[in-house]
């Protein structure tokens, strides 16, 4: 990998959700009860105001300076970060038809990597682009409601993997040849 110039376009694909609260004003400038709580998925290392105007999800959810203002933001954690789990998402895109609803279905440990999961098939399979694809809705399912066969191949209790390529290795260094007449048998 050369090192120098290119290296400081390079983009690390961090996704994150951050919940942003938003009180709306109304004509005489009190404040009413809170109108917006909404999950998004800025491309940044820290939820900020400006982070998430950028990415556009402040844009869609239709929250400007003229109808209320952001109490806050903050970043939202997984509880049981080591657990898989099933996540479903709504979503929207842009392609070079038109718009398209869609429904996808995940397994990971984290929202945040469903999400990541997501932009790499869409960009894929798709050649969406990560500005064309709104979230509309994400939820955690439990395995019986899960739709896709994809997700639900690895519900089964007995579920097992095979060890595939596995080389019998000598006993002690004494037994060990540097030459074999025999390549080694790795599948069993």
């Amino acid at each position: 990998m050369q090192e120098g110039a290119g290296a400081a376009h390079r983009c690390i694909a961090h996704f994150l959700v951050a919940r942003v609260a938003k009180e709306d004003l109304c004509e005489a400038n009190v404040r009413k009860q809170p109108g917006l709580r909404s999950d998004l998925w800025p491309c940044s290392r820290g939820p900020t105001e400006l982070s998430l105007r950028l990415s556009g999800g402040l844009q869609r959810r239709k929250v400007k300076r003229a109808n209320g203002e952001i109490v806050s933001i903050k970043e939202i954690f997984e509880r049981y970060p080591e657990v898989v789990k099933n996540f479903g998402m709504w979503l929207r895109y842009d392609s070079r038809s038109g718009t398209h609803n869609m429904y996808k279905e995940y397994r990971d440990t984290t929202l945040t990597g469903a999400v990541a999961q997501m932009y790499e098939e869409l960009s894929g399979r798709h050649r969406a682009r990560k500005s064309c694809i709104q979230i509309v809705r994400t939820a955690e399912l439990k395995d019986e409601e899960c739709k896709r066969p994809v997700c639900m191949q690895f519900h089964a209790a007995d579920l097992k993997f095979r060890l595939n390529h596995r080389l019998s290795r000598p006993s002690s260094k004494k037994y060990r040849k540097t030459f074999k007449a025999v390549a080694p048998t790795s599948f069993f």
